[in-house]
């Protein structure tokens, strides 16, 4: 399970029911619920034009040669599988009280900006590891990030960024780092450490 499974478990059990909205190539279901955070999940087909871009990027047999362009592709890709009008009907009907975003490093925050605003939404994301040298359309983002509603940081020195780089007000920033299950890790002797791994200690 990743950091951002445990992000939506805590908001399942202690705030309020997810659905997790998932844009997909080809999707055979519409609905499923997640067997660990127990929300619900919603499958919706990329925009058309996401679709046709990842044939053309992909499929022909020569694909490997194109590595170098992967970037670009993949920047033109984060902005494209979100454009989907079944996606945005689906928004608008449900009404979600907030989109919970997972990062803000491509096209898709920004494209979930657009359609928050559209439709009225609070936005929050949180920081996941991405640093704005690997930021896809980082161009945009000096305008996306700023208009989030709340934005949890992994730490001082991305808070720090986000204040003095982008301008985002300090009122709408917090830490919290990433979510670890206590149960299983947790500090204990190193004796008993490195015994359980069968090194010398």
């Amino acid at each position: 399970k990743t950091g951002n499974h445990a992000w939506l478990k805590i908001v399942q059990e202690a705030i309020g029911d997810v659905t997790w909205f998932v844009t997909w190539l080809k999707p055979e279901i519409k609905e499923s619920r997640h067997e660990y955070i127990g929300c619900k999940m919603k499958f919706f087909s990329s925009s058309w034009l996401h679709r046709k871009s990842w044939q053309l990027f992909y499929k022909p047999g020569f694909a490997w040669r194109w590595k170098r362009f992967y970037r670009t592709y993949a920047t033109i890709a984060s902005y494209l599988s979100l454009f989907s009008f079944s996606f945005f009907r689906s928004l608008k009907k449900d009404k979600p009280d907030i989109l919970f975003v997972q990062e803000y490093c491509s096209g898709r925050f920004d494209v979930l900006v657009l359609f928050a605003r559209l439709l009225r939404i609070p936005v929050l994301t949180f920081h996941a590891g991405s640093t704005p040298d690997k930021y896809l359309g980082k161009f945009l983002r000096r305008y996306t990030i700023p208009r989030a509603d709340w934005i949890f940081s992994s730490g001082q020195g991305e808070l720090n960024m986000l204040l003095h780089k982008f301008g985002v007000p300090s009122q709408r920033l917090n830490i919290i780092r990433p979510p670890v299950d206590t149960a299983i890790y947790k500090p204990f002797c190193r004796e008993q450490a490195c015994h359980s791994l069968g090194l010398d200690p």
